[in-house]
Parts: C-alpha cells; sequence; structure tokens
C-alpha cells in the first residue's frame, strides 16, 4: 500500500447489529493511533457528534473501512471513484461475496493494510454515460448496469451495440451488463456466467427473453458498449439501475454508453481465501 495510512474513513449500514463491529473496528484503529473519519450511519451508530459527508471523508482518508454487506461496499466503491483508496470490506451480511472480512479477523486484516503488507485485488468498474453527456462520479458500477420495466410485466425492445456494430434487438425484461465482479450477483440469478475477477471482459445477459436463441454474450474487456430504448417504449416504463442503488428513467430512444472505467477498485483481500473457495462456501458447492 505503500506509506501507513493516516486516516481511514469508516463506512457502515445503517442496522442495529453494526453496532459491535463498528466499536471494534473504531477501538482498533484508536489503539494504532489513527485519525477516524466517520460517516453519518457510523456516527449514528456510536453515538458520536461528528461525521463527514462521504465524498469529504475519502478525499482526506489513505484507507476506506466498510461496515456492512456488498451494498455498503458498493457504496464506498462509488465514493472512493478514480482515487483508488483501498478498501477494506467487513461482512455482516448473510452472502457477502466482496465483504470478505470476517469480525473476528477484523485485527489481523488492520493490522495488515495499516503496515502495508495487505494483499490487494484490484477489480475494474464500469463507467456509464448517457449519450451526449459527460461522465460522472454517480456513473460508477462495480457490479452491474440493470435495464429494467419497473412498472409492469412487459416486454421491452433494448438495442445493443458493441464498438459501434449493430448485435441485436433484446426483446426481454430487462438487460444487465455485468463486471466479472458483479457476474455473482444478478446476472447469476438471470442464468448468466460466473467469471473469474481477473478475466478482463463484461457479460450481457438478458432477463427473460422472449426468445431462447438470446442467450447471454461475454464481450472483450476493451468493449465500448451502447444500448439503446427502441422508439415507441412507454417514457416512464424503463428504469437504468447502477450496482442497485443509483437509478434514472431511460426515455424512448435514448441511448446509454458503457465501457470500463480507468480507474481500479483496490479492495483488500484476507488470506487464505480465494475466487473458488468464496464460491464453495457461498454457494454451498461441495457440500451435501
Amino acid at each position: 500500500m505503500g506509506t501507513r495510512p493516516r486516516a481511514v474513513a469508516v463506512f457502515c449500514k445503517p442496522r442495529a447489529q453494526a453496532r459491535g463491529p463498528l466499536q471494534r473496528v473504531a477501538e482498533e484503529l484508536r489503539r494504532r493511533g489513527v485519525e477516524m473519519l466517520f460517516d453519518e450511519n457510523a456516527r449514528e451508530a456510536l453515538g458520536l457528534e461528528r461525521s463527514f459527508p462521504r465524498e469529504r471523508a475519502v478525499e482526506l482518508a489513505d484507507l476506506v473501512v466498510s461496515v456492512g454487506g456488498d451494498g455498503t461496499l458498493l457504496a464506498a466503491a462509488r465514493a472512493v471513484g478514480a482515487r483508488e483508496t483501498p478498501i477494506v470490506g467487513v461482512n455482516l451480511g448473510s452472502l457477502g461475496f466482496l465483504t470478505e472480512t470476517r469480525c473476528e479477523d477484523v485485527s489481523e486484516v488492520l493490522d495488515a493494510a495499516l503496515e502495508g503488507r495487505a494483499t490487494i485485488e484490484e477489480r475494474r468498474a464500469l463507467q456509464m454515460t448517457r449519450d451526449g453527456e459527460a461522465p460522472r462520479p454517480d456513473g460508477l458500477a462495480l457490479n452491474d448496469v440493470v435495464l429494467g420495466n419497473q412498472t409492469m410485466a412487459r416486454l421491452t425492445s433494448l438495442s445493443l451495440a458493441v464498438d459501434d456494430e449493430w448485435v441485436t434487438d433484446f426483446r426481454a425484461d430487462g438487460l444487465i451488463v455485468s463486471t466479472p465482479t458483479g457476474s455473482t450477483a444478478y446476472n447469476l440469478a438471470a442464468g448468466g456466467p460466473l467469471v473469474c475477477p481477473s478475466v478482463d471482459a463484461l457479460v450481457a445477459t438478458p432477463i427473460c427473453p422472449h426468445s431462447l436463441s438470446q442467450r447471454p454474450l461475454i464481450l472483450p474487456g476493451n468493449a465500448k458498449v451502447s444500448i439503446r430504448l427502441a422508439e415507441g417504449q412507454p417514457a416512464t416504463d424503463i428504469v437504468v439501475t447502477l450496482d442497485g442503488q443509483v437509478s434514472f428513467p431511460l426515455a424512448p430512444g435514448e441511448t446509454i454508453l458503457l465501457s470500463f472505467a480507468a480507474h481500479r477498485v483496490r479492495l483488500i483481500h484476507p488470506g487464505g481465501q480465494t475466487f473458488f473457495s468464496t464460491l464453495r462456501n457461498k454457494l454451498g458447492w461441495g457440500h451435501p
């Protein structure tokens, strides 16, 4: 990690069970003489007087600790953005493909992170832009970008192009464009493939396609993907959602553009775990 972190941003999911793990994280950091920058959720959970907006905290911090589930870590990654500040994900959730640090391992993982000997995995995130607009900080998605019909069960016509070449018009309930990191999320539930995080690829997975011939498509990591909502769709039906947290309606005829962001998301990885061991543990592979 380079120099020893002097300030650590601590982000938390607003859950009652977060208080105990948060206290442990705070005690470990305090014992090591590190300045702590708590977000509003962490401040409320610990009964503190002061908090920092997440955007300000990541400007000042050399390390981010996310206490919660994968959703909390996804929000932390979006706040970090192009700064590439390392993130420790402390798992309070039931699944946790991204938040790999168990509460009982917090002391060991923080020691490694603060002493500069932690293993860091670099993950690629999607940069989403709307046609004709400049990239925005809230246009980042570490897991996926999903286009779906939010108002009723109705087929949607979405036109997919890759590197300016038209590929197909999906007639489906929606479309998922996933990173390898996000392949274990909505993509997996929709029947898409699991992709090792080290693979430089994107996955386009239709949601309940009307044609059995329309299957998930693996694209090269340098692909420039564009998706357009066909004319004639109701203006308020289709919603674009990034990592399940940021969303906006897509107008008929409007195009969104997707490609990998130039920066990486840097996740601190506890020792002794691999992508395949995580799959075995989280998905119950090899267990009766």
